[in-house]
């Protein structure tokens, strides 16, 4: 077909053809469905982001406490419990002033810093503390924060059970260890045996204590006769005390706590404890046996008293009574037989932790076996000379698992005696992990959605 045939011919086919008339606002009718599909797809990436920053932020950050001005040595005003979960430890104890000292249910002891507030959990060599290290455990750890901050202390022993015949190794294995926060530095204190003493087993510390001026140690513990994977047995009770930048420690015996009253004599679950002055002046009580370097004499109770704390201000020895009864206030009694001064405090079983001087003094309450029935607290008591008798003013909330509390004293005035911290940013549980990681894919799967729905709409 030439080309003047074919023109003809289209010509022709054009002529017969239907008229197509497009409506004159198709093009716009077309740029408005696809401004909308735009506009849907990005308000629908909108509302997932927003969605995923509503329930993955909270999990992010955790509340915090705003600190208000410049960074400054200081005991906060709430000690945190440690999350179960959290068990990394630090080595290098070199972590500057500590603000307050604890070990957790877990058995891991904790400093929390006097200038950040931040909580270091610490790897200290042969601290017997913990429920799953050995069939030893003990209500209150032997761990104490020096007075101003700058030196920690613990007993400590060899953790494996003892064999008969290595018994004469006994003199390497126990004794206390002080590190200096500021250096790192840790100084061992070993605790001097005879031949007789080491036939008796291994020494376990199981309480230590500063004097107030955070020069002198007391420490009190008992001899382990057997252990076992099992089971263990112990005899004797001891203590003794370290003078200042010392490695070494003698010993005294003292008999068996028993509480002897007119009416009965007690045994079981009665106080032993031990304190040390700042002359160097060790003080024990064994039951309600009150034991010196130059003598010792029973302290009058009734049946439902027992005593909690022993500690010295000056030449004068004092001691922190509670009735088992729980029908009396606390009272605190100059030794030997001075009055009791009620402390009007609402701590039913609380421990002296701390002199402030001028009569004020730290008081600690922890929890009661969980009941919940008295929140654990940190409270300054302060004598009234003019009523004889003592107030009480609450200065730390404590949680429940924070135990064997002590405070850095030297940093606690009792005008204004504590600072505001941050809660602690705990590392993340696995929980917390498989709900972000949850959370995320979820988002992922939404703005697909989106992403789908926008595509369809589109090609309309």
């Amino acid at each position: 077909m030439t080309g003047e045939r074919l023109r003809a011919e289209l010509e022709r086919i054009a002529e017969g053809a239907p008229q197509v008339h497009p409506p004159s606002d198709l093009y716009a009718r077309g740029r408005r469905a696809t401004a909308r599909a735009r506009i849907l797809a990005a308000g629908g990436a909108v509302a997932c982001v927003a969605l995923l920053v509503t329930l993955v932020a909270p999990t992010l950050q955790p509340d915090r406490t705003p600190v208000a001005g410049k960074p400054a040595p200081g005991v906060p005003s709430h000690i945190h419990a440690v999350p179960l979960y959290v068990d990394d430890v630090e080595t290098d104890l070199k972590i500057g002033v500590g603000a307050a000292a604890f070990v957790t249910e877990t058995g891991i002891p904790v400093v929390v810093s006097a200038m950040t507030g931040e909580y270091h959990l610490l790897d200290l060599d042969g601290l017997l503390a913990g429920p799953d290290t050995s069939p030893i455990t003990l209500d209150h750890p032997p761990v104490a924060l020096s007075p101003d901050g700058t030196q920690l202390a613990w007993g400590w022993v060899d953790q494996h059970p003892m064999e008969q015949e290595n018994r004469e190794r006994t003199l390497d294995v126990s004794g206390i260890r002080i590190a200096d926060l500021e250096t790192g530095e840790v100084r061992a204190v070993r605790v001097e045996h005879d031949s007789s003493s080491v036939q008796l087993g291994r020494l376990l510390v199981n309480q230590v204590s500063w004097s107030p001026d955070g020069r002198w140690l007391a420490w009190g513990g008992t001899w382990i006769t057997e252990w076992t994977d099992e089971a263990f047995s112990t005899r004797n009770y001891l203590v003794g005390a370290v003078a200042p930048g010392k490695d070494r420690s003698s010993w005294a015996e003292l008999p068996e706590p028993t509480i002897e009253t007119d009416q009965e004599t007690t045994a079981g679950d009665v106080p032993f404890l031990v304190a040390v002055s700042n002359d160097g002046g060790l003080s024990a009580i064994s039951g309600n046996l009150w034991w010196r370097n130059s003598g010792q004499e029973r302290i009058v109770l009734s049946s439902t008293q027992r005593i909690t704390t022993l500690w010295s201000e000056g030449d004068r020895w004092f001691a922190l009574l509670y009735s088992t009864g729980g029908d009396e206030v606390a009272m605190v009694r100059e030794l030997p037989d001075g009055e009791d001064q009620d402390a009007y405090t609402l701590a039913p079983q609380p421990r002296m932790i701390g002199v402030l001087g001028d009569g004020a003094r730290l008081l600690h309450q922890e929890s009661l076996d969980g009941d919940g029935g008295v929140a654990p607290m940190v409270e300054i008591i302060t004598t009234d000379v003019t009523k004889d008798e003592i107030g009480a003013r609450k200065i730390i909330d404590v949680d429940v698992g924070v135990l064997g509390l002590t405070l850095a004293s030297d940093l606690i005035d009792p005008d204004r005696p504590t600072v505001s911290r941050p809660e602690p940013d705990w590392p993340w549980s696995t929980e917390r992990k498989l709900a972000v990681g949850g959370l995320a894919l979820l988002g992922v799967l939404l703005l697909g959605g989106v992403a789908l729905i926008a595509r369809r709409l589109s090609t309309r």
